[in-house]
């Protein structure tokens, strides 16, 4: 949980602090641990006036902030962009000739995006980009590698099939593949074809 903090502004530190006694809170402070670095350092981000902290929830003529106020701060509080992004995570064993390699995949769903998560060893080499095209009577698939070597035309052709099957799903909304292949084997459909079913089972 973010704890609140509140600092203060003062425009003249010395003569503050001397008037209120600066000793006695400098004491104060160092007695429950807290450095008088922080009290000292004040920035125009904050108001101190008469002694008394301003409240952001008051209003500055009627006191306690109206209803109309109350709920713009409810709605804020309530608002889709405070929501937290949908997160999956699967392991799964891929055979590469007879080798078995483990894979971490990750699927990261928020707002209006999808990433796909796909690594043996924490890196990633390509990074892939697919979204829909829609038209008035059809909806069209477009994949392109934005980073990464760009001579992988199977995977280009897997990702641009699962943007295709999976659109609905995913409510249309366009996905970056983030991926990286034992011994960079991008040419290799049956390993392709294996990471793939994975995140086919991981959005159904």
């Amino acid at each position: 949980m973010k704890k609140e903090q509140h600092t203060y502004q003062c425009n003249e530190p010395n003569e503050s602090l001397a008037s209120n006694g600066g000793s006695n809170y400098a004491e104060g402070f160092m007695k429950n641990g807290i450095e008088e670095r922080g009290f000292l350092n004040c920035n125009d981000n904050c108001h101190y006036e008469n002694n008394e902290m301003k409240d952001p929830t008051r209003h500055k003529n009627k006191g306690i902030l109206n209803d109309k106020k109350n709920e713009q701060f409810s709605k804020i509080k309530k608002s889709p962009n405070n929501a937290m992004p949908m997160i999956r995570k699967k392991n799964v064993n891929i055979n590469h000739n007879e080798e078995i390699v483990p894979y971490v995949c990750t699927l990261v769903s928020y707002k209006n995006y999808t990433i796909f998560f796909i690594t043996p060893n924490g890196k990633f080499a390509v990074w892939v980009h697919s979204h829909n095209v829609i038209f008035p009577f059809s909806v069209e698939q477009e994949t392109e590698i934005i980073f990464g070597e760009r001579n992988y035309p199977f995977l280009e052709m897997f990702c641009a099939k699962f943007m295709k099957d999976h659109a609905p799903l995913l409510k249309y909304k366009p996905i970056i593949f983030a991926i990286s292949l034992h011994k960079m084997c991008f040419d290799d459909t049956k390993v392709l074809t294996d990471i793939f079913s994975t995140l086919s089972s991981m959005v159904k």
